[in-house]
């Protein structure tokens, strides 16, 4: 084996010492480049899912991709703290990195194949294309580096969660996680039995977890299956059988949205009216309502006791509930 002199061989050191200086020059030069490969970040590769599957696939390795909106503000909190910077080139390292936007034409045929739920999104994808698992949202760079890493040595954290879950299975909050991953698998059946299973351990209707869980069943059926009519029960659900729940912001705008895009609108009325009767102390409920109704131009008395409500709640600015209820009323 020959031996180096300063990472020349040296059968070339006892050439003139321009060549060797240049040599040893190109050797530093590479070294540098080495260490510094991750400086800037991420370099995300620039080709189609399907052309980074079969690269998955041939070198063994899994794709990891991160699904964003320009919109999304957390997504750029994320680029600034993780993905801009070498520890997130160094998470990358071995992995074949792709950037995909959600609302373009790219993310959409990505919904089509993985349920895209929430933004910031990071998949992790096994070189069959099967999903490994995901981190939805982001808050630090520690959390999900610790997350990331489990996700990036191979680990599946479901079979775990539904082992602790087995052992507890009474505990909504440990039923909540399982049935997200559940439907990130789709493995829909599953996940809408583990629903029911939780509506029965809250027959009071005051944990927050079982409507949290009917809010991400009903997204899975609108974001990706486009069934609008079963998303529809899910969001109606949430409305009529948990008025007190912060979760009523997303049923009112779900049923609310929905009605609009169907020209339904007096029917979306004719339907929320009993519940605002039936349920005044429900400061949030009542303040979507009035807020939806009143960026649709909505009128009817009923309405414009749903602005009265949320003021009496102390739900939203008194003045700008109390103003709206006399426009809403259609007084």
């Amino acid at each position: 084996m020959r031996q180096l002199f300063f990472g020349i061989p040296q059968s070339v050191s006892g050439k003139p010492a321009t060549v060797r200086r240049l040599l040893l020059v190109l050797f530093c030069l590479a070294v540098v480049l080495g260490a510094n490969a991750h400086a800037k970040g991420v370099v995300w590769r620039d080709i189609t899912l399907d052309k980074a599957l079969e690269e998955a696939a041939k070198h063994n390795t899994m794709v990891m991709i991160d699904v964003y909106a320009d919109h999304c503000m957390q997504c750029k909190v994320m680029d600034n703290e993780l993905w801009d910077t070498p520890t997130g080139g160094e998470l990358a390292d071995g992995l074949i990195p792709l950037r995909i936007p959600s609302d373009k034409p790219e993310g959409r045929l990505l919904q089509r194949r993985y349920p895209v739920l929430g933004l910031p999104l990071t998949l992790f994808l096994l070189p069959d294309g099967t999903e490994l698992d995901r981190i939805v949202g982001y808050q630090a760079v520690e959390p999900f580096l610790s997350e990331a890493e489990m996700l990036k040595a191979g680990s599946d954290p479901l079979p775990h969660m539904e082992e602790r879950l087995a052992k507890n299975p009474n505990s909504l909050s440990l039923s909540l996680e399982v049935l997200q991953k559940l439907l990130y698998r789709k493995r829909i059946a599953e996940a809408e039995a583990l629903l029911s299973k939780m509506v029965k351990l809250d027959p009071e209707r005051k944990a927050k977890e079982p409507a949290q869980a009917m809010i991400y069943v009903a997204k899975y059926h609108s974001y990706f299956r486009l069934d609008e009519d079963k998303a529809q029960q899910h969001w109606r659900t949430i409305v009529e059988q948990y008025p007190h729940s912060g979760s009523t912001t997303s049923g009112v705008k779900g049923t609310y949205e929905f009605a609009r895009s169907q020209g339904q609108l007096n029917e979306w009325i004719a339907w929320i009216c009993p519940i605002i009767e039936k349920n005044p102390d429900a400061g949030r409920l009542n303040y979507n309502v009035a807020t939806f109704a009143n960026r649709g131009r909505l009128r009817h008395p009923c309405l414009g006791q749903a602005a009265k409500n949320a003021s009496a709640q102390g739900v939203g600015k008194a003045a700008f509930m109390d103003s709206i209820a006399v426009v809403l009323a259609g007084q």
